[in-house]
């Protein structure tokens, strides 16, 4: 019987521990190998807990490359980011109106906000309908909550008028409304302590339309100053008739 043929290590000249019934020790880089498969496991994992959360926007195009997350509730164009205007304005989550505010009030301003921000031109440089020549409307609501949590509101998008000195709050409306706000065009520069008659009467009588009648509720009402680059005071309308002049401001747009 042949004796067992010796393993030899290669350039050492000593027997293998494998020769001598020793136990065979995995290569390194199998461990690297297992090592980078638990790396691309973990970052394949946070890729998709960011992708349900998220939508991916490609910024030469300008639009979002999936549904907007909030869906109709911002806009009837359902891939549209910042208004077509990503230079100035930014919206990171997509979650803009319908974003939760602690008071009905600043759901208000953020909405005036938005009507003071919309580009005053097209990509191509034209005109177009934007708060500082048109009057804009929208309403605040508040969002469903569990029994016990503190209550948060948020708006429906700005629609613009039928003409530039009027505007209907309660377009495509959804939700039960509980307070408006709408701006005055640029244009339209008054006494930016006190509301138009119009104004109080839908304050302390509500408003009907089609099929539809709304309270008395509070309005919101952003009243531009003669200084352009000047801060835009708020003034909120309340049902019994009172108004409160500085109710907030909002920032000109850039």
């Amino acid at each position: 019987m042949c004796a067992p043929q010796k393993m030899i290590r290669a350039g050492t000249g000593e027997a293998s521990p494998a020769a001598h019934g020793g136990s065979r020790h995995k290569p390194k880089s199998f461990k690297r190998f297992s090592l980078n498969v638990s790396v691309l496991l973990t970052l394949l994992l946070l890729l998709l807990a960011v992708t349900k959360a998220t939508a991916f926007y490609d910024p030469q195009a300008g639009r979002w490359l999936n549904l907007d997350p909030l869906g109709e509730a911002g806009g009837i164009n359902l891939y549209q980011y910042c208004y077509n205007d990503p230079i100035n304005h930014i919206d990171p989550n997509g979650l803009a109106p319908g974003d939760p505010y602690p008071t009905p009030l600043a759901a208000a301003l953020a909405g005036l906000q938005d009507i003071e921000n919309l580009p005053a031109t097209d990509a191509n440089g034209n005109e177009v309908i934007n708060g500082h020549i048109w009057e804009f409307a929208g309403h605040v609501y508040e969002l469903p909550c569990k029994e016990g949590d503190k209550k948060t509101y948020s708006y429906s998008e700005p629609k613009a008028g039928k003409s530039k000195n009027s505007s209907n709050p309660f377009t495509d409306c959804k939700n039960k409304p509980i307070m408006t706000f709408h701006n005055h065009p640029r244009d339209v520069l008054g006494d930016t302590d006190n509301p138009s008659p119009a104004d109080e009467k839908l304050a302390k009588e509500g408003f009907t339309q089609v099929g539809e009648t709304y309270p008395p509720m509070p309005q919101a009402i952003s009243t531009p100053p003669v200084d352009p680059k000047a801060p835009i005071p708020v003034i909120r309308v309340n049902t019994d008739g009172s108004v409160t002049p500085n109710a907030g401001t909002i920032q000109p747009r850039k």
